[in-house]
């Protein structure tokens, strides 16, 4: 646990949540640095409920038990990658995206 943060697997009531979460921190990008795509899309919601229901996304919830931070773990052909790692940004650089890791 980061302090006043917990990490654990995403909830269901967090699934749909995490798309503000990607945007946001996307957001911090500075222009022409990332596709635009990227500002403005997020992973679609059945990518996270199926990975979720794997137990493969974790999410970082603030003291109100709100999302503020995911990681994304995928598995292909037995070997697990990161897909995906994402932070608010009025919650960044507290250690939440280390943890999550």
């Amino acid at each position: 646990m980061v302090h006043g943060y917990t990490i654990g697997p995403a909830l269901p009531e967090h699934w749909p949540l995490l798309a503000a979460v990607e945007t946001a921190a996307a957001s911090v990008f500075p222009l022409g640095s990332i596709p635009e795509s990227t500002r403005d899309e997020s992973l679609p919601l059945p990518l996270f409920e199926e990975a979720a229901r794997d137990g493969n996304v974790f999410t970082a919830t603030d003291g109100g038990g709100n999302p503020v931070g995911f990681a994304v773990l995928l598995v292909e052909h037995g070997v697990a990658y990161l897909a995906e790692m994402d932070v608010a940004p009025e919650h960044a650089r507290r250690g939440i995206g280390a943890s999550l890791i």
